[in-house]
């Protein structure tokens, strides 16, 4: 079933060394993901997944929520697929947690998180050995004065796990805290003593570690008269030992001001966002060597929010870029939450995102992963999410729905395996739908034939779409068996020019598979861009009308004069038959004569490749032959004969059905 997104204009070039390049970000539709249902608030603060350590499949995840019933906190859970999450094995039900509830108050020991203490970020200390965790927190007083009021006086608070996050120090008294569990940053403006009508301090932390600098991004919210001026703050620490640290706030092109009461300045220029930044998490993106903070940009006068990002070259120097929109994140910003009975909370589809690529070291991304957000009420009840994020660099992209993308493409690095590209237009509003077929190998040396689908709706406008992966299995050779497509991660693919292209992966399957394939014309393009691409509307996806589970991918392209066939199947004995029993072949036709709507090809299978690795080289061999003829638009037929190969003695016929809607340019 197709489910429109939005997608960025991404495209793809090397990054100049010591230059900012040019970054463009989206995200697909939202994901639904299984949870305890005893975390009504989860997430209430920015998440934190530590990837499978060794010889494990299981990711470690600290996110804030309130179990029903009690206190804020933080909980420990785990996931084999970034899908389901359960209460972590040998943690408690919260690992850390305030010691009283939210909007009640006894007394007023002046406790900096008596109120509210739930995580913003876990890292590892790289200055101890591993299982040395560092909780930058939320740490909230709600009684000023003894009386309970719904504004906060926020400080960030700071502690530390020596058994991997498994027990953190208990609350401890007053404003100050004890040398285990205590305040690191905290307004110029004192806390208030009887209750304000708005919300002060440094609050809504998220921390990430750079060398052995820990870095923590927040807001800075004044006491009235003074108005909160909507901006990003950073603070940063030198790590080393098990030591209390000090932390130092950017303050007007330094970090020279102190963490505990000194004054702070905003970190990001003026311009893309309209509206308040808040709920930022900082990131490194490995592959372009930049440093990418993503944050919640709402406008109270439109009712409008959205995920923005901006990009730097250095921690030290903060030289971040202006903001930019995160495309397909914008969502209505509702205010009070429909149905919830406190009345100072709002509604957005996008609460606190924090970035992961599967593999990847927490904090650290590719060019593709997921966000991990809250959908719902920042005051109330809301669900846990996630969108499939990718990353690109560029100047000159190609839109997805120009002429001439359909068509066969090819791994320019890596020998042996390709991708089938088809670009339709969906509708008449402006969206495309984009589908290919990617034809790879297992990861061993010399694997098995692997092939994946992807594909779904885009805005035709842009140059590409992120869309799920999907993974066939249960088939059998020409059969009619059961098979089912389960979805296994998400891809981008992206269009620099007519030419070249870029297919970025994240594989959430328990592999952690996650890169980027860059990608090669086989033929010549065909008119891109030019309205009109010269194939009669005969390339595209074709399937087997009469067995499911196997299909084709068609190019025919009368410049090269060249018919490319492409087949995904299985193995004659089905699921048993090598690994996995999926099957590919490729095809091709030389020479036809143009117009003609019967072409004979030579079959061809490719075997000992590994999964996007060059080496060792695979190799080709024919293993039969083919004829294609069309007998309309939508309708062909595939006659076969295999000579040698797996599929030795083999012969038959398939009809052929189109995938998608008739091209208006067919003829016929």
């Amino acid at each position: 079933m197709r489910k429109l997104i939005e997608i960025a204009l991404l495209a793809f070039a090397l990054p100049v060394a010591g230059a900012t390049p040019i970054v463009s970000m989206s995200v697909g539709p939202d994901e639904t993901l299984t949870y305890p249902s005893n975390m009504p608030s989860l997430p209430d603060e920015h998440s934190t997944i530590f990837p499978p350590a060794a010889g494990s499949s299981v990711y470690h995840i600290y996110a804030a929520t309130k179990l029903t019933g009690g206190n804020s906190g933080t909980v420990a859970l785990e996931s084999t697929d970034l899908q389901t999450f359960v209460p972590a094995a040998g943690y408690p039900p919260q690992v850390m947690t305030s010691s009283i509830q939210l909007r009640t108050c006894v007394g007023d020991n002046g406790g900096f998180d008596q109120n509210y203490a739930a995580a913003g970020s876990v890292v590892q200390d790289p200055t101890l050995p591993p299982g040395n965790l560092i909780m930058i927190y939320e740490a909230e007083n709600h009684c000023p004065g003894g009386m309970s009021q719904t504004p906060y006086y926020a400080r960030v608070g700071f502690m530390r796990s020596s058994d991997n996050g498994k027990t953190w120090p208990l609350p401890a008294p007053g404003p100050a805290g004890n040398v285990n569990r205590y305040p690191v940053l905290q307004s110029s403006d004192p806390q208030p003593a009887a209750p304000n009508a708005t919300a002060m301090g440094n609050a809504i932390p998220s921390a990430f570690v750079d060398s052995n600098y820990l870095y923590v991004v927040y807001i800075d919210q004044p006491a009235p008269p003074a108005v909160w001026d909507g901006k990003l703050r950073i603070a940063r620490a030198q790590l080393g030992g098990n030591g209390q640290i000090a932390f130092s706030k950017w303050n007007n092109g330094a970090f020279n001001s102190p963490g505990i009461g000194g004054v702070d300045s905003a970190i990001l220029p003026s311009g893309g966002c309209v509206g308040t930044q808040d709920q930022a998490s900082l990131h490194r993106v490995d592959p372009l060597d930049i440093y990418l903070v993503i944050f919640v940009c709402r406008n109270q006068g439109t009712h409008q929010a959205a995920w923005y990002f901006s990009i730097a070259t250095s921690l030290d120097l903060q030289d971040w870029s202006v903001p930019q929109l995160v495309v397909g994140s914008q969502s209505t910003l509702s205010a009070p939450c429909p149905g919830s009975a406190q009345t100072n909370g709002q509604e957005f589809d996008g609460w606190f995102p924090s970035l992961v690529s599967p593999g990847a070291a927490s904090g650290h991304l590719v060019q593709a992963g997921y966000a991990f957000y809250a959908k719902g009420c920042d005051t109330d009840n809301r669900t846990f999410n996630r969108r499939a994020f990718a990353i690109s660099v560029g100047a000159s992209p190609t839109n997805i729905d120009q002429q001439g993308l359909t068509g066969s493409w090819y791994q320019a690095k890596t020998d042996g395996q390709g991708v089938e590209v088809e670009v339709f237009q969906d509708d008449p509003a402006g969206s495309a739908y984009l589908q290919g077929a990617w034809f790879t190998f297992d990861t061993a040396v010399g694997g098995a034939q692997r092939w994946y689908t992807f594909g779904g709706a885009v805005q035709g406008g842009n140059s590409a779409g992120v869309v799920p992966i999907y993974q066939n299995v249960g088939g059998n050779f020409n059969a009619a068996p059961t098979t089912h497509a389960t979805v296994v991660g998400h891809a981008a693919m992206a269009f620099t020019d007519c030419t070249d292209a870029l297919l970025t992966y994240t594989f959430a399957d328990g592999t952690g598979r996650m890169g980027t394939v860059p990608l090669t014309r086989l033929t010549p393009n065909v008119s891109c861009g030019q309205g009109g691409n010269g194939d009669f509307g005969l390339s595209g996806n074709w399937y087997d009308s009469t067995t499911s589970g196997q299909g084709f991918v068609v190019e025919v392209n009368p410049i090269a004069k060249a018919v490319f066939v492409t087949w995904y199947t299985y193995a004659a004995g089905g699921q048993g038959q090598g690994a996995s029993g999926q099957r590919w072949y490729t095809g091709l036709a030389s020479n036809y004569t143009v117009g003609s709507r019967s072409i004979p090809f030579a079959l061809r299978e490719t075997t000992g490749g590994v999964f996007n690795q060059s080496p060792p080289a695979p190799t080709t061999a024919q293993v039969g032959t083919g004829t294609l003829t069309f007998t309309s638009c939508n309708a062909a037929t595939l006659a076969y004969s295999f000579t040698s190969g797996t599929n030795a003695g083999k012969a038959g016929n398939i009809a052929l059905t189109r995938v998608g809607p008739t091209p208006t340019s067919c003829v016929f």
